[in-house]
């Protein structure tokens, strides 16, 4: 335990150059509050601390954003907290249930709202400013409201012009960097399968770090390429560009990845892969194109040569046919086959992904080499959306049930406090309404890295305080330790998210103990107030939620599942010539960005699911719970790429041919009856721990059309007098079929784990053990950041 404990921080504080400079500018912008709260005598200056920390993303396009929805969500929290101590001066009877009603509106908003960030630090704000339910309409509130307005502008302020001129670290220079340094790994990676058995990689750690990256890699992405948009950096204009770059090289990574993994369970079992020497020149030909793409996009230059190097897919597509025969391209049911025709159907991904690069990289071509027919589909369709109130008129149950318990906590803990007349624990309200933001899982996580922040900043300031506050004699040398202090803060808190929100507790706690007076003070009141509230905030949700429970992590991952492939269905109908998507159907960036969303937010959700274990009784059913749902989620996304693959294919296929070819309708057959299957897989994962054979039915008439369309082309064979434009027809429906084929073995092992899945029922509340698991009625939207 303490081995893993010390690898966990050993990798999560690592020092990098780009953590190094993040630190830096935090430090900095503390530095210059800090001055300014000493010399111009701010009172209660910790909130200005908190704002830098808030807004000291580790990219200049987050922090702008950041600054401006916490400058806009402060408006209006102090706005409303002055509206209601002008309208109800001590009158806690009305004062207090509108508090509790402001801060359900403010959690429900920060579940759906495309900003959350708003409403809840409106709602915070609103909760800070506002006095004790007897003193309400005193000037002393007035001025409170207005002075935290004061504080947070000028920590906006302060952060976001330290994030930008002090060693700035640009979105879409990382977002580059990344996207070169992911296709040299998926070169390496893909290495693994033409090694001897003895050099695979096999090491589970590393697999999983791998893994992890490729994992946690796209919503870095797009992320990233979301900041760069607000940023004012002009990259508006290319963000589809972008976004198919990402997409393409997603696809790169998540095939590779499978590849690896494929390689190193052969290599596990005794077995190893051998290709005839035509398929392997071709895969060295891929690894080296992954090497220029990479060496260009980091340069910034597309150069006219790479534009002229021949298409890789269809090279290896013939390859596949010519040399290994249209069976093994398909692949059979025996397992060694199986893993073949998976690695080769990746390579054909990758071929197909790195061919598509060519039309998503105009950003780095002149003006005069632009491309001005690339590639648009159903998948990418252009037309921008508009704004429209209809997502705000669809009030969703699960979400008012679960905003109304996180304002029965944070009400219940307001009553408390000032019942008592405890105004220094107000912490206790903040705390209630932070960590009742989501699942059991992500509450667990940031109740303990509150905890935790909250007592490691509160015990190093007792430190200070005990034996470096009495030596200090000048304003300094008190920066300097002022200035070691929050560098610890942004040292965890540039970290990654399982770490980082202890450090903002931690300079939190620090600026409340050292920087709320306005001279060296040894006061401990501060430290022990803070952690006092917490504890009761947290006590109080724990009350709460136990009696009521709410959603878990892994049911939510399950529903994700669920959406993903209702989604999967919809994108494979794409390429048939009589079916056309709706509007509705072809959201802004198509499918592949949506799924993408939930691909990362299903890993997310799988993630904190590790919490809830915790506090589990049987910690190895827990555990085999969270590695089938990891199972579960490593067939869908292999699932994802294959289809989306098909899809590619399929659109090629009608754009070179308006023949009717024979075997075509077979294979058309085929496409229609996958929609069927993927809807009913969706609907087998949906009644999770029920016996349902349903799944098992599908994948068998799915196995027959495909059967027959095989038989099909058998029967159709390509003549010496065929023509080239007939030789490409056949090998486009040829590839359709080996698809088709990884897609049936796909489904035989998505069922079988459906079948084996198992969640247990949920045993957190008292609710819950009266009525049973709780199950969303509802889809579950992403939840917000």
């Amino acid at each position: 335990m303490t081995a893993r404990l010390f690898a966990f921080l050993r990798t999560e504080l690592a020092l990098s150059p780009q953590r190094w400079r993040a630190i830096g500018r935090i430090v900095v912008a503390c530095a210059i509050a800090t001055t300014l709260i000493m010399t111009l005598r701010i009172p209660e200056g910790g909130w200005l601390i908190l704002t830098i920390l808030i807004v000291s993303m580790p990219d200049t396009g987050a922090s702008v954003l950041r600054a401006v929805q916490r400058l806009l969500g402060t408006l209006v929290g102090c706005s409303v907290a002055i509206a209601f101590v002008i309208a109800f001066p001590q009158q806690p009877w009305f004062l207090v249930p509108f508090i509790g009603a402001s801060i359900g509106v403010g959690i429900y908003l920060s579940r759906t709202a495309a900003a959350p960030s708003i409403p809840i630090l409106g709602t915070l704000t609103m909760v800070l400013a506002i006095p004790g339910a007897m003193d309400s309409g005193s000037p002393e509130s007035i001025t409170r409201a207005l002075w935290r307005l004061v504080e947070i502008s000028a920590g906006n302020i302060i952060g976001t012009l330290c994030q930008a001129f002090l060693w700035p670290e640009r979105p879409e220079k990382l977002l580059v960097e990344h996207l070169a340094k992911s296709l040299r790994y998926s070169r390496d990676r893909m290495n693994e399968v033409l090694l001897p058995r003895d050099q695979v990689v096999t090491n589970p750690e590393r697999l999983a770090k791998s893994e992890e990256r490729v994992m946690n890699s796209l919503a870095q992405w797009t992320n990233w390429l979301d900041n760069a948009t607000h940023s004012g950096s002009g990259l508006r204009a290319r963000h589809d560009d972008f976004m198919n770059l990402i997409g393409e090289t997603n696809q790169v990574a998540v095939a590779s990845q499978q590849i690896a993994r494929i390689a190193a369970s052969m290599a596990t079992d005794g077995n190893f892969a051998t290709f005839a020497p035509e398929i392997s020149q071709r895969v060295e030909a891929i690894r080296e194109r992954c090497r220029r793409y990479a060496a260009a996009i980091e340069a910034g230059v597309w150069l006219p040569e790479l534009d002229a190097l021949p298409p890789l897919a269809i090279d290896l597509s013939r390859a596949i046919v010519d040399v290994e025969g249209a069976d093994l391209e398909a692949g059979v049911t025996e397992r060694p086959s199986d893993d073949r025709a998976t690695v080769l159907s990746s390579f054909l991904s990758i071929a197909q992904a790195l061919d598509g690069m060519h039309d998503a990289v105009d950003f780095l071509r002149s003006e005069s080499e632009h491309r001005s027919g690339a590639r648009r589909s159903p998948l990418f369709p252009q037309e921008r959306q508009t704004f429209s109130w209809k997502a705000y008129r669809n009030v969703r149950k699960a979400d008012v049930v679960s905003a109304g318990k996180g304002a029965l906590a944070a009400t219940l803990a307001y009553i408390y406090l000032y019942t008592i007349d405890w105004p220094g624990g107000i912490t206790a309200v903040v705390t209630a309404v932070l960590v009742c933001l989501d699942n059991y899982g992500a509450m667990i996580l940031k109740s303990v890295l509150r905890l935790i922040g909250a007592f490691v900043g509160g015990f190093v300031s007792l430190l200070v305080i005990l034996y470096v506050i009495p030596q200090i004699t000048s304003l300094a040398s008190f920066l300097i330790v002022t200035s070691l202090v929050f560098g610890l803060a942004a040292w965890v808190q540039t970290g990654s998210a399982r770490i980082s929100y202890a450090g903002l507790q931690i300079g939190f706690a620090a600026a409340l103990c050292l920087i709320n007076t306005h001279y060296p003070s040894t006061d401990l009141m501060p430290f022990r107030d803070r952690m006092l509230g917490i504890f009761t905030g947290l006590v109080i949700v724990l009350m709460v939620y136990g009696i009521f429970g709410e959603v878990r992590a892994r049911i939510w991952a399950i529903d994700n599942c669920v959406e993903t492939l209702r989604l999967l269905a919809r994108c494979s109908t794409l390429g048939f010539r009589d079916v056309t998507p709706a509007r509705e159907q072809s959201p802004l960036l198509g499918f592949r960005f949506e799924i993408f969303h939930r691909m990362s937010f299903g890993y997310r959700l799988l993630t904190e699911s590790m919490y809830e274990d915790w506090f589990s009784r049987d910690k190895a059913a827990t555990r085999a719970e969270r590695a089938a749902l990891r199972q579960l989620l490593d067939r869908i996304r292999s699932l994802q790429r294959v289809v989306l693959s098909l899809v590619w294919n399929r659109l090629d296929y009608q754009r070179r041919s308006d023949s009717s070819f024979g075997g075509r309708i077979e294979v058309e057959a085929v496409g229609r009856t996958l929609q069927e299957a993927l809807e009913v897989f969706a609907n087998r994962i949906d009644h999770v721990n029920r016996p349902d054979a349903s799944a098992l039915a599908a994948k068998v008439r799915f196995s027959e059309k495909l059967e027959r369309a095989q038989l099909a082309l058998e029967a159709h064979p390509v003549s010496s007098e065929s023509s080239e434009d007939e030789r490409e027809v056949h090998r486009l429906l040829h590839s359709q079929v080996g698809f088709y084929r990884d897609v049936e073995i796909l489904l035989g092992l998505l069922a079988q784990d459906a079948r084996d899945l198992h969640i247990s029922p949920d045993r957190f509340s008292l609710l819950a053990r009266l009525r049973g698991s709780e199950r969303r009625p509802e889809s579950p939207q992403f939840r917000p950041a």
